[in-house]
């Protein structure tokens, strides 16, 4: 009986670490053509202002989902990424989450020494309430175009 009951207050821990953890990093995941795409999903300012800065890469099939409290005209730049990427506007229509344009293949600023310099801004072309960011290459590669359900 005490082995039982061990058992099950092990398996109850475990389900509360997983849920708090998963919680914590705000990790899930998005389908666009049947591609899964794993996500951190950033829903604060400041997650949304550090985003992919400083990080070396993407794993392969990941990306960030940034969720604004209000659809809106959206303005990202690539200020300290060190790699590429494709920026996903996304709006929420009647028939669910839609793509309504992309960005492919933002280029990584070049360096400036740390002299002061202008960095390219790149714009929804409507309010949207999500972007998404992938690894450079994946709308060209898995065909995405806009009109595209983001599940």
């Amino acid at each position: 009986m005490k082995k039982v009951f061990l058992g099950l207050v092990l398996i109850v821990v475990f389900v509360c670490f997983y849920y708090i953890y998963s919680s914590r990093n705000n990790f899930s995941s998005v389908i666009i053509n049947g591609h899964e795409i794993k996500i951190e999903i950033m829903d604060t300012p400041a997650k949304q202002a550090q985003g992919l800065s400083g990080h070396e890469s993407l794993a392969e099939n990941s990306g960030m989902l940034f969720v604004f409290s209000k659809p809106a005209r959206q303005n990202f730049w690539m200020k300290d990424m060190k790699f590429p990427i494709d920026i996903i506007w996304i709006r929420q229509t009647a028939d669910g989450d839609r793509i309504v344009g992309f960005v492919e293949n933002a280029p990584v600023p070049p360096s400036t020494d740390g002299l002061e310099t202008s960095l390219e801004i790149f714009s929804s072309p409507d309010n949207v309430y999500k972007v998404l960011e992938i690894n450079a290459g994946l709308v060209k590669r898995w065909g995405i175009k806009v009109g595209d359900l983001v599940d």
